[in-house]
């Protein structure tokens, strides 16, 4: 429906592209003629400066994705004219559609034909290039490229109308959320100078990733994984660094360890005292301390290792002890669902129904929920959360359990039995969801 080469080396006209940069980049995200591809992305909300979301970044190569995402009821009209998708201006949309090139050098590739727009299908080819150690997925129709996703914020250059791109000094990466006023700038294995930069009252907020120390002001432990793309079961130990002049005189585990691997490992003090940066910015006093490194939940719970903590798997086994009656609603809703009946479902499907439905029956179980639309594909399912512990799952009947189609267009599949296993069950980092106030995000 969209012409591809054409229109690529016309955007790529259009934003002016800064050729030197990407090229350096030896980014795959090419055309056949090898040039960086302009690519796109939707979404509701505009002035946005992180296009990364729950460790992703999507983008397609048509213009007219972006503007699904952006501002459907503006989608449809132009459905019959799909020319208008690459010439309608943000001005004219509800949301924004973003272009950015994108520096993904070693990708894994999948054909749209092996995945069918199943998202859950696509988030396995994901999960896979991940564990390769690959840094983007690019998905391929017609042995061309018609979307890619990036896995780390730092691999997206986003393009505005003056043809500016948003760029880096060689260790800097941004920390980016709604409750800053403005990106907060971080550092990868700083110089002192850096670290001094990035202290609040005499403290500094870090990870640690393996052998590489990243440092940051501002933002909570959670935003900045989210923006450098590292998930909480990685190898990341995350630190406030106490400073006493220009050295580390203490560190704290903070409470993001809960998330991540090394929560409650006896390795967990070896590892910090003995890491190079610690080592390189600390007093070789201060390391033989045996108070040198604290635990957050110290003071409050008695001894770190003795602790318990609630978890994402007791919602999941809340979710779990009910599925037969989520499952049972959902027959129910299927079975009445009557597409002639205009009125009542006029095309559009039912998910939005299901996720009321699923809702009422978890709320009768005493388990808090929230319907919620999907921030890439029309679609809506729900999120189970523990507001106390700040914990959340998603909790999904997929679409292509029981209906077909897109946008505002679904039909019903005959004769589907729904099963308990049918549903996806997905832990979710709670920044990813809900704002500071922990009031949920509508993307």
């Amino acid at each position: 429906m969209f012409r591809s080469l054409k229109i690529a080396k016309q955007l790529a006209s259009n934003y002016q592209i800064n050729k030197t940069l990407i090229a350096s980049s030896q980014t795959k995200v090419v055309d056949r003629s090898g040039k960086p591809l302009v690519m796109f992305q939707g979404r509701s909300k505009k002035g946005l400066t992180s296009l990364f979301h729950n460790g992703e970044g999507w983008f397609s190569r048509h213009r007219g994705v972006g503007v699904q995402f952006a501002d459907m009821y503006k989608h449809l009209e132009l459905y019959d004219t799909p020319e208008k998708y690459d010439t309608i201006k943000n001005e004219e949309l509800r949301g924004e559609v973003y272009a950015a090139t994108l520096d993904i050098k070693d990708p894994a590739y999948v054909d749209v034909k092996e995945t069918n727009w199943n998202r859950n299908k696509e988030r396995e080819f994901i999960k896979r290039a991940k564990a390769q150690g690959k840094d983007g997925l690019i998905l391929t129709q017609n042995d061309d490229i018609r979307d890619a996703v990036v896995f780390n914020q730092n691999q997206i250059n986003i393009i505005n109308s003056e043809s500016k791109e948003v760029t880096a000094s060689s260790n800097e990466f941004e920390v980016n959320d709604s409750y800053l006023k403005e990106p907060a700038i971080g550092y990868k294995n700083p110089t002192p100078k850096q670290i001094n930069e990035v202290k609040r009252y005499d403290q500094v907020r870090a990870f640690l990733v393996g052998k590489d120390m990243y440092v940051w002001p501002d933002a909570l432990h959670a935003t900045a994984a989210r923006s450098l793309g590292i998930s909480g079961d990685s190898n990341i130990i995350p630190l406030n660094m106490f400073l006493e002049g220009s050295k580390i005189g203490a560190v704290s585990i903070t409470d993001f360890a809960n998330h991540t691997k090394w929560h409650h490992n006896p390795k967990l003090k070896d590892t910090i005292t003995k890491n190079k940066w610690i080592k390189l910015y600390a007093n070789n006093e201060d390391l033989k301390d045996p108070d040198f490194v604290s635990y957050y939940d110290q003071a409050i719970y008695g001894p770190w290792h003795e602790m318990k903590i609630a978890s994402s798997n007791d919602l999941e086994n809340k979710v779990k002890s009910i599925l037969p009656k989520l499952t049972k609603k959902a027959q129910e809703e299927y079975d009445r669902w009557d597409e002639e009946n205009i009125d009542e479902y006029a095309g559009g499907g039912i998910c939005h129904i299901l996720a009321d439905e699923f809702v009422d029956v978890l709320s009768q179980n005493n388990i808090d929920s929230s319907s919620l639309s999907h921030p890439f594909k029309q679609h809506v399912y729900i999120v189970v959360f523990d507001t106390d512990n700040k914990i959340a799952i998603t909790v999904d009947l997929p679409e292509y359990v029981y209906e077909t189609g897109g946008g505002f267009s679904w039909k019903k599949i005959e004769d589907v039995e729904i099963e308990p296993s049918d549903f996806i069950i997905e832990e979710i980092n709670w920044d990813d969801l809900f704002d500071e106030n922990d009031e949920l995000i509508d993307y």
